[in-house]
Formats: structure tokens, sequence, C-alpha cells
């Protein structure tokens, strides 16, 4: 059984005759007919009443029961044909952790979809470490990816500084923090934690102490959208970030005497390849949204 075996099939049942079904397919009705008692002999049974006299064919019995395999049939071909589309089509993959995918990028993939250019733009978040997340692009799965965090080396990869932002304080809007606030006004207990960064974890110990545990763990910047309802609970954000929770209503931003660390950002590309086209088109726009963000200095 094979794609003209099946062809054949779906020409009958959906013309009618074989007369028909024969136009359609710009083949003679004594092929058809070869092929339609082919397709039987390998089914091992008779799928449409041909009667003399009666001019439009119908299914048997077996030919009811070998439908549903013709229609996963179909099904399969379709799919297939798909990767076959999909693997001519041109793509950009980019890969951001959470926090720039939410806050940085969407308006450089706006910008950058706006050209109209014959790529389609894919765009995964990354998640776990640094490291683990750049592993991606060494191994083809992505042209290149905007890490945060602390600096790291592969000899496969060149990871360059992109840009540098301030820390801030996320509070809930009606906190009683005032606008600027020291690290000692801060209760450890009610932050919520969603940077693992080496000179964050360091800030954290030197005001607070290694024992002390806060409310809430996170991996995610998207969990203070959810939990900084509280009229306590506080989070160190970066800039870009805090501009985009104070906007929507959902924080109030502090600045902190004795800030962590500015966040730092990577761009992670293969070592000895250049950048396709689309791919530094795509850099260029996100340069031109992040000289709109207050707080984020660009190196690259």
């Amino acid at each position: 059984m094979n794609n003209t075996d099946m062809e054949t099939f779906w020409a009958v049942l959906e013309h009618g005759t074989l007369t028909a079904a024969a136009n359609a397919l710009f083949i003679t009705q004594p092929t058809l007919t070869n092929r339609i008692q082919s397709l039987e002999t390998e089914v091992g049974a008779q799928l449409f009443h041909r009667k003399k006299g009666v001019r439009h064919i119908e299914l048997t019995e077996a030919g009811q029961r070998f439908l549903p395999l013709a229609y996963r049939w179909q099904a399969l071909l379709d799919e297939t044909r798909g990767v076959a589309e999909t693997a001519s089509r041109e793509f950009l993959r980019i890969g951001a952790v959470f926090s720039s995918n939410q806050y940085i990028l969407p308006a450089a993939y706006r910008r950058f979809l706006r050209r109209k250019l014959p790529v389609a733009l894919w765009v995964q978040t990354l998640r776990g470490s640094g490291y683990d997340g750049a592993q991606t692009v060494a191994r083809r799965e992505l042209e290149m990816a905007l890490m945060d965090g602390d600096g790291f080396f592969h000899p496969q990869l060149d990871v360059r500084p992109l840009c540098r932002e301030e820390t801030m304080v996320a509070c809930s809007p009606n906190s009683p923090y005032g606008d600027v606030v020291s690290p000692k006004e801060l209760d450890p207990a009610n932050e919520i934690v969603v940077s693992w960064r080496k000179g964050v974890q360091d800030w954290r110990d030197h005001w607070f102490g290694l024992t002390t545990k806060p409310i809430l763990y996170a991996d995610s910047m998207q969990v203070v959208d959810t939990f900084l309802g509280s009229e306590m609970m506080w989070a160190i954000v970066p800039a870009t970030a805090a501009q985009v929770l104070e906007k929507e209503g959902k924080a109030r931003i502090c600045r902190c005497t004795d800030p962590p660390p500015d966040r730092m950002s990577f761009l992670v590309t293969r070592r000895g390849e250049t950048l396709s086209e689309a791919a530094q088109l795509l850099l260029e726009d996100i340069r031109t949204e992040m000289h709109s963000i207050k707080g984020l200095q660009i190196i690259l």
C-alpha cells in the first residue's frame, strides 16, 4: 500500500464513479480499476460495491472498516509533508531567560517582525543556569541566546557582555517603604527570592545573615507578578522588570541605599561563526529598544 493507492481510494470516494475519479487523476479508467483491485488485494477485502447499472459507487462493509485507517494514513501523510515544509522554511531561533523575554525583548521582537523578512522568528524561554541554557546554542538548537547572571566559559561559545542594569526593590503598591530604602529596613522574612546570582546572594548574606529564610523562593520573575500583592513582601528586581511592574500598577519601586550588584546580560553565540543577516538585524533592534530603558547600560 502506497500513497498512489490511497490517492485512488480517496478519488473514488470523493467523486463517486470510476469515470469521474479517473478524470480527476488524469488516468484511464482501466488504470484506476487496476489500482483499486491492487489495493483490495493488499487489504484482503473488497472496498467498493461495483455493480452493473449502479452509477454511484459506495463502500462495502469492509470499506467502512478501512475508512478510519485511510484517515490515519492521510493524517500521517499531511504531517510528513508539514515536516518537509518546516525544514525548508528559514527560522531565526533565539533564546532568552524569562525576565528578558518578558520585559526587554517583546518590543524588539515587534520591531523585527515589522521588517517583513522571509524569516520565521522562533523564541524560546530558557530555564536553569546560564551554562545549561547556553548549551542550546552549542547544540545548534538556537542561533543566539541572551543569558543573565554571572559570566562563564564554554569552549564552543562566545559569551560577551551585552548590557548591565541596576537592581531595585519591588514592593507592594501599599508598602510602607519609602522611595529610598536601606537594606536594614527590609524584612528578610518577607522577601521573594527570584535572583540566584552569586553577587545578590553575597549581598543577602551580608545584610541578613546565612540562616535567614525568605518567605518564597522562585525561579522566575513571573512569580513576583502573582505574589507581590501582600503589604510587606518585596523582591530584588532588575531595572527593566521594575519599570514594567510599576507601569502596570503591580509594584512600587524603591531604590536601595546599598543595592546588590548590577545585573549583567550576556550575548551567547557560537565561536568562530558569523550571525545570520536576520540575527544581526534582530540584535540591532534589541539595542535600539534597550536605549529607551532607564537604568540600563548597553555594553556590546
